[in-house]
């Protein structure tokens, strides 16, 4: 049975995700950046412009996301799964030089990843299945979120989506 979930909090995860993932990756690359290692254009800018996120702006961004974890507890309490599009534009066109150089469209580069943060922020078991293709034959996915722990529930529904035949890989026009 599909019933309509009203999340408060996690409206926010596009804002937060960024950040604190974003942050997190810095930290992991600190020796790296003091070498000045050879990072691409869009990972150079990202860590240019999160250097400048103060500390209470980090804890702040912290302590939204532990209330978007303790928010999705309480509404995996009700439903076994929640259901999200993968992306809230289909796959963009890459040219050859965004593939050497790395890709910096912002705004396709936030729809891309909008619906995702949610399940990296929470570390709840995700998935992305293919659902179709766009009217440029672009993949589109369904994405499905599941509660802590429970892998087995969303690799479950996935099945059962490519069992019906909604779930399938169709050949995109493109290649890389």
């Amino acid at each position: 049975m599909l019933v309509d979930l009203r999340l408060e909090l996690a409206r926010w995860a596009p804002a937060v995700g960024p950040l604190t993932i974003g942050i997190e990756s810095m930290s992991g690359h600190r020796q790296l950046i003091a070498e000045r290692a050879p990072f691409t254009p869009d990972i150079r800018i990202s860590y240019t412009v999160l250097a400048q996120i103060s500390v209470s702006e980090y804890a702040h961004a912290q302590r939204l996301r532990a209330g978007i974890r303790r928010e999705m507890a309480c509404a995996f309490r009700d439903v076994d799964l929640v259901a999200l599009p993968s992306a809230a534009t289909p796959a963009p066109r890459v040219t050859d030089a965004e593939f050497e150089s790395g890709f910096l469209d912002p705004p396709v580069l936030f729809a891309m990843g909008r619906f995702m943060y949610l399940g990296n922020l929470t570390g709840l078991p995700a998935l992305s299945a293919p659902v179709g293709l766009d009217a440029d034959r672009l993949p589109l996915g369904l994405q499905l979120l599941g509660d802590a722990w429970d892998e087995a529930t969303v690799l479950a529904a996935a099945a059962h989506l490519e069992r019906l035949g909604v779930a399938r890989v169709d050949r995109p026009t493109v290649t890389v």
